[in-house]
Order: C-alpha cells, then structure tokens, then sequence
C-alpha cells in the first residue's frame, strides 16, 4: 500500500527488560504481564502510569478497537470475522472486561487518542509513562519502543482494523522480495492481519458505528451480559418476521408484493364471507318489492359486481405501490412496515367505507327480519357474527394507529384478529348447525319451537296503526291480513312502517320457496318441516 492506517502494539521496551518480559502475543499474556508490572510499579508510587490504554472510548477510534478486539479471536488466521452472536465474540468481549478491571483501568479505556499520544512523544512531559499502548501505525524510528502486532486469543492470530484512506496495489509477493526486505521490516507487515470495518451493515454507517460501541460499553462499563450486548448489535442490522411462511400473507418476510396482495385477499375474503349473506336478507325482505325480485333472478351478477368492484380498487394500488420502511428498535428487534402512499390511503379509504355501509345495511335488514319464525335463529346467530365482525374491524384500525416497537405484536395481533373473524364467522353461519345435526329430531323441534316462544313477551302480532301506536292482536290467519294491509297502509310513516316488519312474524314475498337456497348452510323446507310439526 501507498497509504493505509492499521492498529498496532507499542511496547515499552524499558519496563519489559527491567522485569525481564517479553512482547506479548495473545492478549492473556498482556494481561499476566501488565498485572505483574503493575503491582511492582505501584509500591513505588507511580500513580499516573499507563499499562494498557484499550482506546475503548465514544469516538470512531472506539468502534474500530472493538471490531479488530472481536476479529483477534477467530480460531485461525485464515478464519473470517467471528459471527457477532458466537462463542468467540462473547469470550472477547469477556476478555476486555478482564483487561479493564484486572488494570484498573476505567478512565484509561475511555481517553482519547490525546492522552496516548501524549505518552507516545514527549509532550507535557508525558513520554514513556506507559507499558504497552495500542495505537495507529507511526513509521518513526525510537529505540525505546517495540512496534508489533496487537495480540490475540491464540498465537499467531491476531487483527487490526484498517482506517484512514487506502491507496495501494495488492502485491502479496513483494514482502518476499529480498531487496524490499532490505528497507523494511517485511515479516512485521507480514505478522499485520487486517480486518474492514463493517460499513456494509446499513445504510447509515455512523448510526450503526455508535449503536456498536454503546452496546457494548453497556456491557464493558455497565451490568449487561456480552450476550445481550452482542444479540442488540445483531439486531441493529436484522430484521424480524414471523418464521411460518407464506406467499401472500404477514407471515414470513414482508415485501411490497405482499403488502399489496395482503389488502386484496382481505378484501375478497370479506365479499365472499359477507356479500352472500346481504343476498339472502335482501331476497328474505318482508314484503314483495322489485329490489328484492331483481336481486333474486340475478344472483350471481349481484354477487360478482362487489367481486369486480374489489379487484378495480386494488388495482390502482398497482400503479402507486407500497413501499417497505424500516422500524428501526433500539434494544430490540427491527422489522419491516408496509407504507403506502396519500393516493392508497384514498383507495383504501374507499374500501373500507364501502365494507362499512354494506355492514350497515346487513345490520338493518336484520332488524327487519329479526322475528320471521323462518329464519329466526339464523338471524340470531347471523346479528352475533356481524357485531363480532365490528369488533374485529375496531381492533384492526386502533392497531393499525398504535405505534408498536414489538414484531411480535404488530405482525400478531393482525393475525390473531384474521383468524377469530374466520372462527367466529364460520362458527356462527356454519358451525352451530354442525352441533345441531348431532341432536336428535325431537331435540331439535323442541329447541326451536321454545326459542320461538320465548324470543317475545307473547305470540301476538305487533304492528303500527296510521297513529303511531304499537297494537297487538291475537296470531290468527285473518289478523296476520289485517295487521299485513295496516303496517303496509301509506298514512304509516317510514319509522312505524320498519317496526311493523320488525315485528312480523311471515314473509308475504317468499321469494326463497322458488329456490333451495336459505341462509348459508341451512335450507327454508328444512326449516318450515321443523316449524310445522
């Protein structure tokens, strides 16, 4: 190279020959030496002196001490740069806690690169106060120094982080050339084992750098484990996302496509789930009406209309896609959040209002027919199934405001709330009659016929004179005629009118005895079989 910074060991090679020492190799050795100097050093009252600096302070230089501290205990010299979660990296980070608690050496480890400076060439009077110094390659010439590589774990391994510019020509022979070996020391530059700082770890390098050291001085200078200081800085670059995988859904790791796909299966597991059900209530309707008998011959359009309508709009999420940004947890776990766009929030907007009128509209047909015997229980179970739908639709949106810092809880709770929607629907539209199937006949005519019974104060018919005042008559063929021409009369005002088909008991339309098809999952010939006998 014609330029590079690298870390190297000084060594003072008066105190080393005083106490008849030697260069240390692996770090353990440092320590044995600088601990036995010390002690002797102390009784005659050096108070000032300098036996390891570490340059583990809050600067870059820190970042870079750490890094190559890490990197010095690969078990080989051709191994790479030790996992930041593995065995190697908890037992450096041990060992630099060792150095600085067996030196003494708190307010050292944390100086800056003045203070070694300082020792290193003759300013305020400082040079020569140290015992070993870890510091940046100086081609100076001084007889008191040794310059060699900093230790490592075993011998023979050893590591340098590389800083400052870098410009050279990767030549490995020339340390071989005899004439270069003339001029300079060839087996130091050879003894030298570099290691990159980790500038590819994230975008923001700085951020990164100072979440790496203050991770682990929480450890080095504070009461954390070398394992948790260790997983934090494994996390600083990783992001986290529920291991179970799947294609187009929140489980596995999230991408724009399926930040896009997510809405759209949403979206027609919904129609598929809800849209049937508004079809049986407005064919069901009380009364004949044109809506009802057009809704009737035309089935499949009216269902296949909200299908179409759901696949236009989130198409247009196609041409202004989702984005991934990254939310970023201090002491925690990263993960990815799909955002998207003011024009997807508008498309989702409208999504979402119109699942909520056709809510609206389930929930009043059911109050219309909630007293048809027919369908009673069906209606019963069915107003559960939407409120719990409500429910689920609430807790989505309030998630969707919070801001959470827990992977586990902004992917789950979504999830959890998809899966109780598809229990609770299922178990509500479908589920019941499963249960009811095991009983026996006479069980289950008794069960309906005492639900019917008891679902009102009595069994007479209910309806709004052209007064506004609830009547009641006796259940008989001819006041169900007289009660039917009275809640239909035009002097009945709209408020009356929807109370008296609140209260009726019979649907005058019957459009569903022209088909086999009742609420899902039940047929209208099975019900009236029950009824009647």
């Amino acid at each position: 190279p014609i330029t590079i910074d690298f870390a190297v060991l000084y060594s003072n090679r008066f105190y080393l020959n005083k106490y008849n020492k030697t260069i240390p190799k692996t770090w353990n050795d440092l320590l044995e030496t600088s601990k036995y100097i010390k002690e002797r050093e102390d009784k005659d009252g050096k108070k000032d002196f300098m036996f390891y600096n570490g340059l583990f302070n809050p600067y870059e230089v820190g970042t870079c001490s750490l890094y190559e501290f890490i990197f010095s205990y690969r078990n080989s010299p051709e191994a790479p740069f030790p996992e930041i979660t593995s065995k190697e990296a908890v037992e450096s980070l041990k060992m630099m806690k060792k150095l600085k608690e067996g030196l003494n050496a708190d307010h050292i480890f944390k100086s800056n690169d003045d203070i070694s400076v300082a020792r290193l060439f003759d300013i305020n009077n400082k040079k020569g106060q140290f015992l070993f110094i870890k510091y940046w390659y100086l081609p100076f010439d001084d007889d008191e120094y040794n310059i060699t590589a900093l230790p490592g774990n075993i011998e023979g391994v050893s590591g340098s982080a590389i800083g400052g510019p870098n410009l050279g020509i990767s030549i490995p022979d020339l340390y071989n050339d005899p004439d270069v070996c003339a001029a300079v020391n060839c087996e130091f530059f050879k003894s030298i084992q570099l290691t990159a700082r980790p500038t590819d770890k994230a975008d923001d390098y700085n951020s990164y750098s100072e979440k790496f050291r203050n991770y682990i001085y929480e450890f080095l200078y504070g009461n954390k484990s070398p394992e948790e200081a260790l997983k934090n800085i494994n996390d600083i670059s990783k992001f986290y996302y529920l291991s179970i995988k799947n294609e187009n859904t929140l489980v596995g790791e999230i991408t724009t496509l399926k930040c896009q796909f997510q809405v759209l299966l949403l979206s027609l597991g919904f129609t598929f789930s809800i849209i049937p059900i508004l079809y049986i209530l407005i064919v069901n309707f009380p009364e004949g009406n044109m809506v009802s008998h057009y809704v009737f011959v035309n089935k499949y359009p009216f269902v296949l209309l909200f299908l179409l309508l759901d696949i236009l709009l989130n198409s247009l999420s196609f041409n202004k896609p989702f984005k991934l940004t990254e939310k970023i947890i201090d002491h925690g776990q990263n993960f990815k959040i799909c955002q998207i766009s003011k024009f997807g929030n508008f498309q989702l907007g409208t999504l979402f209002s119109i699942k909520i009128i056709i809510m609206v509209f389930i929930l009043f047909f059911i109050f219309i027919e909630w007293n048809i015997e027919k369908t009673r229980l069906d209606i019963r179970f069915l107003s559960a199934a939407i409120y719990m739908d409500i429910v689920s639709i609430g807790v989505i949106l309030i998630v969707s405001y919070m801001d959470l810092s827990n992977y586990i809880a902004f992917y789950g709770i979504p999830i959890f709330i998809y899966i109780f929607f598809a229990i609770t629907n299922y178990s509500l539209f479908y589920g019941y009659r499963i249960i009811r199937a095991y009983k026996s006949y006479d069980n289950e005519v008794l069960y309906i016929n005492s639900f019917g019974k008891n679902s009102s104060s009595n069994d007479n018919i209910y309806y709004y004179n052209s007064n506004g005042k609830l009547n009641s008559l006796p259940n008989t063929s001819s006041n169900r005629d007289y009660a039917n021409y009275s809640g239909n009369s035009n002097d009945v005002n709209v408020p009356n009118k929807i109370y008296n088909y609140h209260y009726r008991k019979n649907n005058t339309s019957d459009l569903l005895s022209q088909s086999s098809n009742s609420l899902p999952g039940n047929s209208r010939s099975q019900i009236s079989n029950y009824l009647s006998y």
